[in-house]
């Protein structure tokens, strides 16, 4: 009976494999369409050469238990701690009790080193300060959509993290939200962004550009300080202070792209050593180039 059941399931898979024209399909790798969260499918899909189309659906994730709650006045949760939870990639559930999970707060996954991925829900609107302060075997983080701050402290230290993006809605960057993240090679700052705080991206050694948005107004105190594969940088015309050493040791630093004129550059409130130990730059202007040195060079009209 189990022979004959194999060589029936073995017929269904040759008979899939071909397509109504009768030719075997060539098909592409599989492609994610949708991802797959918490409570919900995610699909994925695929193209023969003749343009036939398979998908296929990705299993909802389940969510990761024993983690800490603490109940918000309104009813809705905050994640508060890893609690007895011992997976390395966690999901956080949308809904706890019945009620939505909207925050994830102060330390709370804090030096939990064997982490290596986090599923966030689309819930959750604020990540508090240092929530995963010292996680080094995190390798990505999708922030929601729905995140409008992201606290001091945030992820430094998260030394095995590679990328991260930063969604539209999120107004500012915390003190040290990224300091440490020595792996993190690309990060996308949204244009919501209006001020990035001291130590954001310092000591961020494997970053090699730097694209600031529209909007920011202020760039904190050693924002990218140490940030010593950064060879260019982009600064809006929106920015009015730079402080105290923001691009210290930034030492192979070569252009710096400014979205506004020479004289508006030099209106600019630059704190102390804010070139200390750069690269030998220049800020490319609109009307005209300005050497580290201050030397002006204008555009000829």
């Amino acid at each position: 009976m189990k022979k004959h059941l194999l060589i029936v399931l073995a017929l269904i898979v040759m008979v899939l494999s071909f397509s109504s024209c009768g030719h075997e399909h060539a098909w592409s790798e599989w492609t994610t369409t949708k991802e797959a969260t918490c409570g919900e499918d995610g699909e994925q899909m695929r193209t023969c050469e003749c343009g036939e189309t398979e998908k296929q659906v990705i299993p909802a994730l389940k969510a990761s238990e024993g983690l800490e709650f603490e109940r918000h006045s309104d009813g809705t949760y905050l994640v508060t701690g890893i609690g007895t939870c011992a997976d390395t990639d966690l999901v956080i559930p949308p809904v706890y009790n019945g009620e939505p999970v909207t925050g994830i707060g102060d330390s709370a996954f804090r030096d939990c080193s064997s982490l290596t991925s986090i599923v966030i829900p689309d819930s959750v609107t604020s990540i508090d300060e240092a929530a995963f302060y010292g996680c080094s075997s995190l390798t990505s983080v999708v922030i929601p959509d729905g995140v409008t701050s992201i606290g001091g402290w945030t992820f430094q230290h998260c030394s095995g993290l590679t990328s991260i993006v930063i969604p539209d809605g999120v107004t500012g960057i915390g003190y040290s939200a990224f300091r440490g993240c020595s792996s993190l090679t690309s990060v996308v700052i949204p244009e919501s962004v209006t001020s990035i705080d001291g130590y954001a991206f310092y000591n961020c050694s494997g970053l090699t550009s730097v694209v600031i948005p529209d909007g920011v107004t202020s760039i904190g105190d050693y924002a990218f300080s140490n940030c010593d594969s950064v060879t260019s940088i982009v600064i809006p015309d929106s920015v009015i202070g730079i402080g105290s050493s923001v691009f210290r040791g930034c030492n192979v630093l070569k252009n710096v792209q400014f979205s506004g004129l020479v004289a508006e550059w030099k209106e600019i409130s630059f704190g102390d050593l804010w070139n200390y130990n750069t690269g030998d730059y220049t800020v490319t202007c609109t009307d005209g180039i300005i050497a580290k040195d201050g030397t002006v060079t204008y555009n000829h009209i």
